[in-house]
């Protein structure tokens, strides 16, 4: 068994645990209100302290931290399969948490979109560096 892919996972798996949280962190030292929501939920859990401006701060948040995830993923594994592979599993993820155990406590439209994009940033990440490699004739791709 090859230990690069398994790594990579993984490692996506502690990336994208990381990533949202330091976001969200650096996005309520300029905002006070999130700060003071951010408080609110590591002290007391559940939702009801996040406004609809910071959860569509997050939906900002959300496909960043994907499009990490997916570019870190191929850059350890370098192979499309485990970035697919992640996406798989977050999409699964994502689907049970937001579509079960949090449908009550967000809107429906904010658990919907968490769930729809985790799939097409993740795998987007890990085409970056496809993206951004230059053509022989020295040209960036675009395609």
């Amino acid at each position: 068994m090859k230990l690069r892919p398994v790594i990579a996972i993984i490692v996506a798996g502690v990336v994208w645990s990381v990533a949202m949280p330091a976001l969200v962190l650096l996005v309520a030292i300029a905002w006070p209100a999130l700060r003071d929501a951010v408080a609110l939920y590591q002290q007391n859990g559940g939702f009801d302290m996040f406004e609809t401006p910071m959860l569509i701060t997050f939906q900002f948040l959300w496909p960043v931290t994907n499009l990490l995830t997916g570019l870190v993923t191929v850059l350890i594994s370098r192979r499309q399969l485990e970035v697919r592979i992640v996406a798989g599993v977050l999409t699964a993820f994502f689907a049970v948490q937001h579509w079960w155990v949090y449908w009550f406590d967000f809107p429906v439209w904010y658990n919907v979109i968490v769930v729809l994009l985790v799939a097409p940033f993740v795998l987007l990440g890990g085409r970056l560096p496809a993206l951004a490699a230059p053509e022989p004739s020295g040209e960036a791709r675009i395609s």
